[in-house]
């Protein structure tokens, strides 16, 4: 909940994942997408915080090989609003 909430309250409007997710078999950061599922995140008490909804991936091209392109729609439950937040991730 409290990187969804960061992204919220600084605005970021991009998101750049320099590492993999897994490196060597050992976990190297947090996989905070969910593969086209809409993911619901919730404060402790169940209260629905943030859905995160995929919107679109597109595969690496050729001007950034190795980059996977992620578009998010953020819905800010507390507040009923939402942003959309572009990823750049290292696969």
């Amino acid at each position: 909940a409290e990187f969804w909430a960061m992204v919220w309250s600084e605005g970021c409007q991009v998101i750049v994942m320099l590492t993999r997710v897994e490196e060597g078999n050992r976990p190297k950061c947090y996989k905070y997408w969910n593969n086209g599922k809409p993911k619901t995140i919730v404060a402790p008490n169940g209260t629905p915080l943030f859905t995160v909804i995929n919107e679109e991936t597109t595969p690496s091209v050729d001007a950034l090989p190795g980059i996977t392109y992620r578009k998010f729609i953020l819905e800010n439950h507390r507040v009923g609003q939402t942003r959309q937040v572009l990823s750049l991730i290292h696969i």
